[in-house]
This record gives structure tokens, sequence and C-alpha cells, in this order.
């Protein structure tokens, strides 16, 4: 009886992991909460020196090429989902082992019938 206890006890934790995972997943696609900062990039711009203009004085030639959350907000959001699997997949583990507890174990064998009857 025992073992049923514990058996459900995992099966709840390890369905709670996986619904909260899946909950967060879905408010990261609805924009209801923010992934994890793992990344943090500057700003990607290029110089192109000795630029001169019609008058014969230096431009600056400095061209934002792409912008920090261009970048950051997809790869934040890829690293965000990917640790999340690995939650999903940890509470889809303990939740097997749950269900395993629960469930009866029945072990059915093939009897063969021998005759012992000694022949005089």
């Amino acid at each position: 009886m025992t073992e049923k206890i514990v058996g459900y006890f995992l099966l709840s934790i390890g369905m709670g992991i996986v619904l909260v995972s899946l909950v967060n997943g879905i408010n990261l696609f609805t924009k209801n909460s923010q992934p994890i900062a793992f990344f943090k990039f500057d700003e990607i711009a290029i110089t192109l020196p000795n630029l001169l203009d019609s008058q014969g004085t230096q431009i600056n030639t400095s061209q934002k090429v792409m912008l920090p959350n261009t970048i950051e907000g997809p790869l934040n959001l890829a690293a965000h989902l990917f640790f999340l699997s690995f939650f999903v997949g940890i509470g889809a583990k303990v939740a097997g082992v749950g269900t395993n507890l629960v469930r009866p174990i029945i072990v059915k064998t093939k009897d063969e019938k021998t005759d012992y009857t000694i022949k005089t």
C-alpha cells in the first residue's frame, strides 16, 4: 500500500512539473512573460574610414548594422525553451516512475500440465 501512496505522490509531482513548464512556455509565446536573459550583446556597427564629402571634410560613417534586441530576443527565447524541455523531460520521468509504482504488477505464466502417473 505504501508504494501506491508514493506512486501517486510522484505522479502528481511529475505532472505538476510538466504543467508548470507548459504554462511557462505558453506565456512566453503569448508574451505574458519575458524569457530569462541568458545573452547580452552590444550593437553591431561598421565604421568606414576616410570618406570625404564634396567639400573635402571627413564624414563620420558609423553605420548600425544590427540592434542588440534583434539578436538577443530569439536567442534568449530559444535558450529558455531549451531549458523548459529539460524540465518537461524530468517531470515525465518522475511521473513514469509514479505510474509504475501505482499500477498493479500482474505476471501471467503459461502452466504446462505434466502427467506424473507411473505406468506399471
